[in-house]
């Protein structure tokens, strides 16, 4: 596959998102980004009235967190919105024209907090459904040439991570076993695995970016 081929449409506004956005860019492919109040559809749309859409990605933001019983139904509704059903819509807008062309790649970006994480039940749950969307849509496309895998970050060094102090910081680098926090260009390096013509003969897959955080089974990690 050559990106310069396809158009790539990325859902999401944060750093990440856009660290995926640039490195596609770099690669040839013309990039469609979210304007600002725009669904994810509307993107999807968007991209596939400029050129073929062979490339979706995912980036969705953070939902509600809590402890179960501290949670309203408007939490929970919010982060399974803002998690797994805007993944889900956005997906399900792509699969047409990507069928119809039998070729797609579609990335999901989901969280390690799925693997459960005291304090953000919701969140948690959402990003789970991120994992499992991702596996039944690649078995749903696989016979149209469609690829759909999910990449798991871990601590990213970015919004409220970053605004932590400095002791914060190493206490979590320490909990990492590469000794350090994972930046954006690192999801977006595993995103761009899943995307390129090395990965065509893998799908409903998940790659955790994490530092090898995973690696432990201790719930305080």
């Amino acid at each position: 596959m050559t990106l310069r081929t396809y158009v790539a449409a990325v859902i999401g506004h944060g750093p990440v998102a856009t660290a995926i956005a640039g490195t596609l860019g770099h690669s040839g492919a013309t990039v469609v980004r979210p304007l600002p109040e725009e669904t994810a559809e509307a993107v999807v749309a968007r991209a596939a009235s400029v050129g073929p859409l062979g490339v979706l990605v995912n980036c969705p933001g953070i939902g509600s967190s809590g402890r179960a019983e501290e949670l309203t139904d408007a939490d929970w509704a919010d982060a399974l919105t803002a998690v797994v059903t805007s993944t889900g819509l956005a997906c399900r807008a792509a699969l047409p024209a990507m069928r119809q062309q039998r070729f797609g790649r579609i990335v999901n970006l989901s969280d390690r907090q799925y693997l459960a994480a005291p304090g953000n039940v919701a969140f948690g749950a959402a990003a789970g459904g991120v994992v499992s969307l991702t596996r039944a849509l690649a078995l749903d496309a696989i016979k149209d040439g469609i690829t759909v895998n999910c990449v798991v970050a871990g601590t990213v060094d970015v919004g409220q991570i970053a605004a932590l102090t400095e002791e914060e910081r190493e206490r979590l680098r320490k909990l990492h076993p590469v000794g350090r926090l994972g930046s954006p260009e690192d999801v977006a390096n595993a995103a761009m695995f899943f995307l390129s013509d090395e990965s065509a003969y893998i799908t409903g897959q998940t790659l955790f970016v994490c530092g090898g955080v995973s690696i432990y089974s201790s719930l305080s990690v």
